[in-house]
């Protein structure tokens, strides 16, 4: 069973027995680009700010239901293996604004 999805069904089980929440729906979405990292905030609440390219676009493929989905950039940077456990499942056009890519277990 994919991590995510196991991880997703304990936080639900979670949220549903102690507070009577809807279950969480979660998606990822992973690019590659430079980008600038700053802090943002003051003295007693401060958190970090991402800007780039890479923001954008896993922003934009970070849908679904318990899945990851990555950028073309990203997925030609993928370390290959020829035992690897992951394959990458191209997308079609128009599921996303950008080219993008399902993660997928073997």
């Amino acid at each position: 069973k994919n991590s995510l999805i196991v991880i997703t069904e304990i936080v639900n089980d979670l949220l549903f027995s102690r507070y009577r929440l809807p279950q969480l729906k979660v998606g990822i979405g992973m690019a590659y680009s430079k980008a600038i990292i700053t802090i943002l905030g003051n003295e007693n609440n401060y958190h970090a700010k991402a800007i780039g390219e890479c923001v954008y676009r896993a922003s934009k493929i970070a849908k679904g239901y318990n899945e990851i989905f990555i950028d073309e950039k990203l997925k030609n940077r993928w370390p290959k293996s020829d035992d690897g456990k992951l394959r990458f499942l191209a997308l079609p056009n128009g599921k996303f604004p950008i080219d993008a890519y399902k993660i997928e277990k073997q």
